[in-house]
């Protein structure tokens, strides 16, 4: 057995199990990416839940204020920066449904 499957085998017997994990959703994954990047997961459960409750869509993020979402995130310890985190989210354009997710995937 090479160390791949050795890791892949350790981590199929050791993993924990996160709401982030069961979701292919690239915004729910995305979330939770910026909440662990500063933050333990216990700490961090609670406002990814209480986040996606108060923008289950891209879109309602990418519409929300400010304000709105950095009240959100106290409590985190997680410096959101203007250009690095809602200015981008102006810039997605909303077709019906359909969000286009490059800006965020570069």
């Amino acid at each position: 057995m090479n160390w791949t499957e050795k890791l892949l085998l350790w981590y199929s017997e050791n993993k924990r199990s996160f709401l982030w994990r069961t979701t292919k959703e690239p915004y729910h994954i995305w979330i939770s990416e910026v909440i662990l990047q500063q933050t333990r997961t216990s700490q961090g459960l609670p406002y990814y839940k209480n986040f996606l409750k108060a923008f289950p869509l891209l879109s309602d993020l990418a519409t929300a204020d400010e304000n709105e979402v950095l009240k959100l995130w106290q409590g985190l310890a997680i410096i959101l920066e203007q250009e690095t985190f809602m200015q981008p989210l102006n810039t997605f354009t909303l077709n019906a449904q359909v969000f286009s997710l490059h800006l965020l995937m570069t």
